[in-house]
């Protein structure tokens, strides 16, 4: 599943709409409110709203801050660009185990994790034994799902996983 093809062209509305959607799947998957980052990237939520909704594009210094307080690519933000493109075999199987020590702290088979993030069991399997990278989007329903953070999933940092998992999670990969 491919991502949309855009315009490059900023006054493109769907261009913008985009942007939007990408923010506000970003903002999501990291469990805040509008009114959170707005607080902590010194922005208007009404501002924000407009950017989520693809009526105007932020400027380049928010959308840095933004992905830097967040870790979120810029790459993907603007133009679509997967965190996982140029992912090495050892990253792909280190993001695989995380992956299934989530699975394996939430009691989760196979097929209902599968279920649980939107994606097929093959699809599902590949990604925790490292053979492809996870998919971005089903990533960001798992993060939203489970509250555990694609920094967790992607780098492998600890600090937003939740508690109920944290313990079960970071004993299974280390």
């Amino acid at each position: 599943m491919g991502l949309p093809v855009m315009s490059d062209d900023l006054n493109d509305p769907s261009f913008l709409k985009t942007i939007g959607q990408r923010l506000k799947a970003a903002r999501q998957s990291v469990g805040l409110s509008q009114r959170d980052v707005c607080a902590a990237l010194g922005v208007g939520t009404s501002a924000w709203n407009h950017w989520e909704t693809g009526r105007r594009s932020p400027d380049l210094m928010t959308l840095i801050r933004f992905s830097k307080t967040y870790s979120i690519s810029t790459d993907w933000i603007l133009g679509g660009e997967p965190p996982d493109a140029h992912y090495t075999s050892e990253q792909r199987i280190a993001i695989g185990h995380r992956l299934s020590a989530v699975r394996q702290a939430l009691d989760l088979s196979l097929e209902d994790f599968a279920a649980a993030i939107e994606v097929e069991l093959p699809a599902l399997t590949r990604w925790e034994t490292g053979e492809d990278s996870p998919n971005l989007h089903a990533m960001f329903r798992m993060a939203k799902r489970f509250s555990v953070t694609l920094d967790w999933i992607f780098l492998g940092d600890p600090a937003g996983l939740p508690h109920r998992i944290a313990g079960k999670t970071l004993k299974a990969v280390s």
